[in-house]
């Protein structure tokens, strides 16, 4: 939800070519940066919670291809889905206004 969250207000003209570079694509913290020198009035120092996503949802992929992973440990559902419902809300009202 995140990436996608991120990525609806990163690409808002349209255009969503930059996201596709392997470096950001998947980057939530890359994305979580860029969202925010763009306009989105999310803190500079992203929540603890994105760090801990990102290394399972970033290269080398942990969430989709768990080869030899023994175990996954995820943030914890607060603050994360409390953060998320604000996020959704900051990002629908920047895209349409």
């Amino acid at each position: 939800m995140l990436e996608c969250l991120l990525k609806a207000f990163l690409s808002r003209s349209g255009d969503d070519k930059r996201l596709r570079d392997k470096k950001l694509r998947h980057n939530l913290v890359g994305l979580w940066s860029l969202a925010r020198s763009e306009g989105l009035n999310i803190p500079e120092q992203h929540p603890s919670w994105v760090s801990e996503l990102n290394r399972l949802h970033d290269s080398p992929y942990q969430l989709r291809y768990s080869e030899g992973v023994h175990g996954i440990v995820l943030p914890a559902p607060e603050p994360m889905t409390t953060h998320l419902l604000e996020l959704l809300e900051l990002v629908r009202k920047s895209i349409t206004q």
